[in-house]
């Protein structure tokens, strides 16, 4: 008996080795249906493609398919498996849009067009048909790779579509990797590629991992990357000896694979690109502006007739062109028209998006006509717990659960910081504020653990005043003007100058300013950063770091936002060390350096603004 077996074996591993590869990708990224485009799958799959054809395997890639091309995917490949016999092995990738009704998953072809849970029942082929062709192959080893968690595009009226796919019963010689965990949305992703598809590339081509192992990288990897957003899962129905990618005869790990992976982590922290800052890692921030209600949803009417949903539209469109023209930020608006989307579907965007701060806009009533100004709401202690309470409603574990707390407390404070620096600048241009204009709420489109948010109540369109300023072309650009100074103030450390206002009532310090020696810069600032003469910045004898502060040139009427991050020894009785480029920006040199004030406008992110991330 031992005799057979060993003879088996031996018979086995070099037949798993030089079976025949075949794999299909379908790629669905535009959809007929309006607001369902994606952003990677295409990119996404021409990488894997390359993988996959490096390691051996022909690949046929079907993209943007219809119902009709994607059944016939399914059946084409189950037909070549078949053909190149039971030694065969199969790989199939589905990247696009997914979901599951009762239990069922569903992938969505582009020619879909679907408001309720009966229209994907008739017009999304199911997982279980590719499954069955594949078990009509008879081929012993099969991969589905489903990158199709996105959140849903269906509107919320589809009440038994649910996010994400379903967890699949093992199968047996089936190997199924879910881009993320059952019941949850994936990240298509900001740059050119997904995190997931990005991960599977590397680790498809590794020699000496197992496919099992390979996967278990590309988890840990995402998992960083993504801050424990995204968690990939898979089921294994695998038997017999090792399939790898890559070939089992290459450099397998000479340590074990939690050490492989924790270096791998390390390598990817320290690459350039690694962090979530836009100034970190180079690549454009990310706004998404919310024009709140729409559709059927017309928000408050004002005594006129006007809708508050399109006083809403308006201003988003508005600061969306300025933006664009000023540079420097991609906008993604959640509406363009007149159309009805609830609110998890815009948070569901700016989450797409990889947003780096999500603004919702909106115009507030009241019975009472004299009640005016404006109010700025970031999530309520109530919200947070929320967003806590789903998580361990889902089983997370305690780690899981403490890094969630980190991510939550560090993105309120993200949204704490913008509430505060756009108070300032809509106070410095004049608009009324409410008594407390900085609120908190538990408002959905709030409860992000990773996305910087804020709704903007602009004012009361039951006021005739704030409604002439809301409604009124010139009015209205006065406010955007100091909503595009505060978006630009959090991504660069400072905003552009102001008009000539009254000097903040809270001044802490009246007095002269200093520059940094040029043999300064280079060095390490007390937060870590380099002390940069390009960078606005400063340094203070006392106030915390790092922290922001308002200076202002009481002469010439500019007014910019410093982050203030090293501690200095005064010199000279200077009440703070600017950089070259603060000082640029005030217009001031280290010949003409006029009295100043400094105001403290509170605790500054412990980096340069980003994303909340471990």
């Amino acid at each position: 008996m031992r005799l057979l077996f060993l003879l088996l074996l031996a018979w086995l591993v070099p037949a798993i080795a030089n079976a025949q590869r075949i794999a299909t990708i379908v790629a669905n990224q535009d959809y007929d249906e309006p607001g369902w485009t994606l952003s990677n799958p295409i990119s996404d799959a021409h990488l894997l493609k390359e993988a996959l054809e490096s390691v051996g395997f022909e690949v046929e890639l079907v993209p943007d398919a219809d119902e009709k091309a994607m059944k016939s995917a399914f059946l084409r490949h189950a037909s070549r498996l078949k053909a190149a016999g039971p030694s065969s092995v199969g790989f199939f990738l589905y990247t696009g849009h997914g979901v599951q009704s009762q239990g069922v998953n569903y992938l969505i072809p582009t020619d879909l067009h679907a408001h309720t849970e009966q229209d994907v029942w008739a017009g999304a082929p199911r997982l279980d048909l590719l499954m069955q062709a594949l078990q009509d192959a008879g081929n012993d080893t099969n991969f589905i790779v489903l990158d199709a968690c996105r959140n849903s595009p269906l509107p919320s009226e589809s009440r038994g579509i649910a996010i994400g796919l379903a967890p699949f019963e093992k199968v047996r010689g089936t190997f199924i990797a879910y881009s993320t965990a059952p019941n949850a949305s994936a990240s298509d992703g900001a740059g050119e590629h997904s995190p997931y598809a990005e991960a599977l590339a590397e680790y498809l081509k590794r020699p000496g991992l197992s496919a099992e192992a390979a996967f278990r990288y590309v988890a840990s990897v995402v998992e960083a990357a993504t801050a424990m957003r995204q968690q990939p899962w898979t089921e294994s129905g695998l038997r017999g000896a090792d399939f790898c990618f890559g070939g089992c005869e290459g450099s397998a790990p000479d340590v074990p694979l939690d050490e492989q992976i924790r270096r791998e982590l390390a390598a990817v922290a320290a690459a350039p690109d690694a962090g979530t800052s836009p100034g970190s890692r180079g690549r454009i921030p990310v706004v998404v502006i919310d024009a709140g209600h729409g559709g059927k949803d017309t928000g408050a009417v004002a005594a006129d007739g006007r809708k508050e949903k399109d006083i809403n539209l308006t201003a988003a469109l508005q600061l969306k062109d300025q933006l664009e023209r000023s540079g420097g930020i991609r906008v993604v608006l959640t509406r363009s028209d007149d159309i009805f989307a609830d609110q998890a579907a815009r948070v569901g965007i700016a989450e797409q998006n990889n947003a780096d701060l999500f603004i919702t806009l909106h115009s507030d009533s009241a019975p009472n006509p004299d009640v005016t100004g404006f109010a700025i709401f970031t999530n309520s202690e109530r919200g947070k717990a929320r967003i806590m309470e789903a998580a361990e409603a889902v089983g997370r574990s305690a780690p899981e659960l403490a890094a969630l707390r980190r991510r939550i407390d560090a993105t309120a404070e993200r949204s704490d910081f913008f509430a505060r620096l756009l108070r300032l600048q809509l106070d410095a241009s004049g608009f009324p504020s409410l008594t407390r204009p900085i609120r908190q709420g538990g408002f959905l489109a709030l409860n992000s653990d990773t996305i910087p948010s804020v709704m903007i109540e602009m004012g009361f369109i039951s006021n005739p005043e704030d409604l002439y300023n809301l409604t009124n072309d010139q009015s209205r650009q006065v406010f955007i003007d100091a909503l595009a100074q505060a978006i630009y103030g959090v991504f660069s450390g400072a905003a552009p100058p102001v008009p000539e206002e009254d000097l903040p009532a809270k001044t802490i310090e009246r007095g002269k300013p200093a520059l940094y020696d040029i043999a300064t810069y280079g060095a390490p600032a007390l937060t870590g950063e380099t002390i940069d003469s390009r960078t606005v910045s400063a340094g203070h004898g006392s106030l915390p770091v790092p922290s922001m502060v308002r200076v202002s040139v009481p002469v010439s009427g500019k007014s910019i936002m410093v982050r203030v991050n090293d501690r200095v020894v005064r010199k000279d009785d200077a009440i703070i060390t600017l950089s070259l480029e603060a000082a640029r920006e005030l217009g001031l040199s280290a010949q003409d350096l006029p009295e100043i004030t400094v105001e403290y406008v509170g605790p500054a992110p412990a980096a340069p603004w980003s994303r909340a991330a471990d």
